[in-house]
């Protein structure tokens, strides 16, 4: 815990902080992204690690918070769009997860036409209009899923989506 050794080596941190991540170990994780977070120039890394060491351990608001950070610092910068939609689409399922759909469905339609982001934010978008119960709309995104995807997790879980509005319906 010497201060000292802590910046001399602040790059173990981030290390150990992904092994710990590997190990389910999130508290730690976060302490160590955290340690990183002061003694390094590139913070996005810590911010983006500590965020989803959070998420691991279900503190959505926290997580949103440096996810947020990550966002920020990659728009004024202008980092490379990968980055940028794999946050933002981390911070969409947190809002999620929180149950602030409003957020959750904003988030998701900034990342919609970035490729392979689009078959999971119409999934989720869907998810997010049938808790609305705008069951038309849940529909119509649970269908672009089925559109654009090949046979992956989203178009079963889209199929099975529909099923049950369509039972509800009857």
């Amino acid at each position: 815990n010497d201060p000292e050794m802590q910046e001399k080596f602040w790059d173990i941190y981030l290390a150990r902080a992904h092994i710990y991540l590997y190990m389910k170990k999130y508290n730690l994780a976060a302490k160590d992204f955290r340690i990183y977070n002061i003694y390094s120039n590139n913070i996005t890394v810590g911010y983006l690690g500590e965020g989803d060491a959070l998420t691991k351990l279900s503190r959505y608001q926290e997580a949103v918070k440096w996810y947020t950070k990550v966002i920020s610092e990659n728009s004024t910068n202008g980092s490379d769009q990968i980055l940028y939609k794999t946050v933002v689409e981390r911070r969409a399922l947190a809002y999620f997860m929180m149950k602030e759909y409003s957020k959750a469905k904003e988030d998701f339609e900034t990342i919609h036409g970035f490729g392979d982001s689009t078959i999971k934010a119409n999934y989720y978008i869907g998810k997010i209009y049938t808790k609305l119960n705008d069951t038309n709309s849940a529909i119509l995104h649970f269908e672009q899923v089925l559109k654009f995807s090949d046979e992956n997790y989203f178009s079963g879980n889209a199929l099975y989506e529909m099923a049950k509005i369509r039972i509800k319906q009857k």
